[in-house]
């Protein structure tokens, strides 16, 4: 049986890839590890490990001698603050047998600062929204593409975020911080509406917030020398930056994109799975962002035929033919994906046991129905 890990088990990325191995046909044994005691995926683990958070001085450490009590055999990040923490503990892990699924630390770095992805994919030629830092655009608001969004210069999904409708709006919001600015980028869609573009325009400008639709996720498994394994589109909705409707779509123009996104990351080592944001605009795919990472819809992917997760154990641990890989990666589209909230009960003596000890075993049955008692 196989030992695989996932840190921040209980998150946005940690549950997707936690339910993606329990629908994967390997044999594995689960070993989560969480700081948060609360999180429902710490409970649904074969073995849980408390940690603290990767900003910690004592992270790496913690986490490499879990790793080696628990006889963790890969390692899967479940958060983006834990990536750069991991890229750079990776050789320490795999000194002990735990290998990890994740890029370089440069790669990981530059993925994870808009600004830099920015200026690296301009230079290779690939579509990139525009984009700025708060200091330079300040500099210039009478003359910038309005509408722009503001968002975290290394945030994720739309914490912190805003939009910026025209340059009297600089006024209206107070902007602090380490945030960068971008064009907005308007679907193609939009434009072919019956009704135009306008009534977009109108909620942008009213909500100073962006419209949560018509954006497209490319998810792409790249192997640890460079090769694409893998890949998988969908045009999603999302409400309050999760998805929750998920079109998948198979599109030439959009594997075109992807591999020149690719191809300028690869160099600096590119490995295992990232996700690429972009949106179809009349003027073709532009790309905003890259999380070099699984994500939220990792677990719906699965269930339509794209289990991301089994082929990264397959390629990075067991070191399978690629052409076994690949069959774990189908691209289809006659099923769609719909989300909604789960969740569970967990007695909470686990829940004292688990913050007590810092550890939590399967020995200890953690869902329980009405009347069952939590206290043997």
């Amino acid at each position: 049986m196989l030992t695989i890990g996932i840190t921040a088990i209980g998150s946005g990325v940690g549950q997707p890839v936690l339910d993606s191995l329990r629908d994967s046909s390997l044999e594995v044994q689960i070993i989560g590890f969480e700081a948060n005691p609360w999180a429902k995926g710490a409970y649904e683990c074969d073995v849980v490990y408390r940690l603290p958070f990767a900003n910690h001085p004592e992270y790496a450490a913690t986490l490499q001698a879990r790793c080696r009590e628990a006889g963790v055999d890969l390692l899967i990040p479940g958060s983006d603050a834990e990536l750069v923490a991991l890229a750079q503990a990776a050789p320490d892990l795999e000194s002990i047998g735990c290998r990890v699924v994740v890029s370089s630390p440069e790669c990981v770095r530059v993925c994870r600062d808009k600004l830099v992805l920015h200026h690296h994919l301009r230079r290779a030629g690939v579509p990139f929204a525009s984009t700025w830092s708060l200091e330079e655009a300040r500099a210039q608001v009478d003359n910038l593409p309005y509408p722009l969004i503001v968002k975290p210069r290394g945030g994720s999904g739309s914490i912190g975020v805003r939009i910026i409708f025209q340059p009297s709006d600089w006024e209206r919001f107070p902007l602090e911080g380490d945030l960068i600015v971008q064009t907005y980028l308007i679907p193609a869609a939009w434009y072919d509406d019956r009704r135009g573009i306008k009534p977009y325009l109108e909620q942008l400008a009213s909500s100073g917030m962006p419209l949560q639709r018509d954006e497209l996720s490319i998810q792409v498994m790249i192997s640890k020398d460079g090769k694409l394994l893998g890949r998988f589109a969908s045009l999603n909705r999302l409400k309050s930056g999760v998805p929750m409707q998920l079109d998948p779509i198979d599109d030439k123009s959009v594997w075109a994109a992807a591999e020149r996104f690719v191809n300028a990351l690869i160099p600096l080592g590119l490995k295992g799975p990232c996700n690429l944001q972009a949106r179809k605009t009349r003027n073709g795919i532009v790309f905003f962002e890259a999380n070099p990472r699984f994500t939220g819809i990792t677990h719906v992917r699965a269930l339509m035929g794209y289990n991301e997760v089994e082929s990264a154990v397959r390629h990075f641990l067991l070191e399978e033919d690629e052409r076994i890989v690949r069959r774990c990666l189908k691209t289809r589209t006659d099923k769609v994906g719909l989300r909604q909230m789960t969740e569970i009960v967990v007695p909470r003596i686990h829940l004292d046991r688990l913050v007590r000890n810092g550890k939590l075993d399967s020995s200890l049955p953690c869902q329980q129905g009405p009347g069952m008692d939590t206290q043997n």
